[in-house]
């Protein structure tokens, strides 16, 4: 997907600046809130945040079906054990909760024309397809607290029990969306839109290896990680054995509704407004 991304970001400004006399440019601010649902190895299938997300955005638009999008957003990732219909999750019995914050850069494509400058109402469907980084830090509660999980490296991560390097909270994302627009009177927007995001990584759940003995790592790491290690306390019984599925990489869902400003006509209509 990084691949049809980068091409296709050369070819549209390739396409802008081999023809420069007839591009315009639109450039517009949006914010977004919604919902998240993450699939990976800890939960349901789909495990849906009890929490809004949100997002803030950047579109330039330089020719009638094409734009580019830069997006900073924030929102929480859950999953529990206990609400899964899975035998083997409900024994292993983790519950974590994820914050996290995205920044991406994507390419969109418009179905239907989109007119630079807009004076009447307007509206298409689209589509788009992104590259960009993400900063998670698992969580999870014991005894009251909440604790952060990467550190205490509840599969003997950076130690001799696993021999695998603690992993990364900082992780590449490759976002796609599909979203409709309307334009009003040239310079209001409102949008809604659905983001399914892949990641380069399989532990914003902090499960994705084996077990490992939860009495050792206790005794390298303490009570808290030899507990998280296996909160479902099977202890010697699992060791060895998948605490989590490394062949699948997490991912999750994102549907926001939003609101933006095309700058130009707001600006003119700002002017108009102060000096008549």
């Amino acid at each position: 997907m990084s691949r049809i991304f980068s091409l296709g970001i050369t070819c549209c400004m390739a396409m802008l600046a081999s023809n420069p006399s007839h591009a315009q440019l639109s450039h517009e601010w949006t914010v977004g809130a919604g919902g998240t649902a993450f699939a990976g190895d800890v939960g349901m299938g789909f495990s849906p945040s009890s929490t809004m997300n949100w997002q803030f955005g950047y579109r330039l638009q330089f020719a009638e079906h094409y734009a580019v999008k830069a997006r900073y957003g924030e929102g929480q990732i859950e999953a529990n054990d206990a609400q899964s219909s899975i035998a083997l999750r409900q024994q292993r019995g983790l519950a974590v909760t994820n914050p996290f914050q995205t920044g991406s850069l994507s390419l969109e494509v418009s179905f239907l024309p989109l007119n630079v400058p807009a004076r009447d109402f307007q509206h298409s469907p689209y589509l788009s397809i992104g590259k960009g980084v993400m900063s998670h830090d698992p969580m999870a509660e014991y005894q009251g607290s909440m604790h952060r999980l990467q550190p205490l490296g509840t599969e003997g991560q950076g130690t001799s029990l696993s021999g695998e390097p603690m992993y990364s909270l900082r992780v590449w994302t490759n976002p796609f969306t599909l979203g409709w627009r309307f334009q009003f009177d040239g310079w209001l927007v409102l949008f809604t839109e659905a983001t399914w995001t892949t990641v380069s990584s399989d532990y914003l759940d902090d499960a994705s290896g084996n077990y490992v003995d939860a009495i050792a790592l206790g005794q390298l790491r303490g009570e808290t990680a030899a507990y998280f290690s296996d909160p479902g306390g099977n202890h010697s019984s699992q060791i060895g054995y998948p605490r989590g599925n490394a062949n699948n990489q997490d991912m999750f869902f994102e549907g926001h509704v939003g609101i933006g400003v095309v700058l130009e006509p707001f600006l003119e209509r700002c002017h108009t407004f102060l000096h008549r």
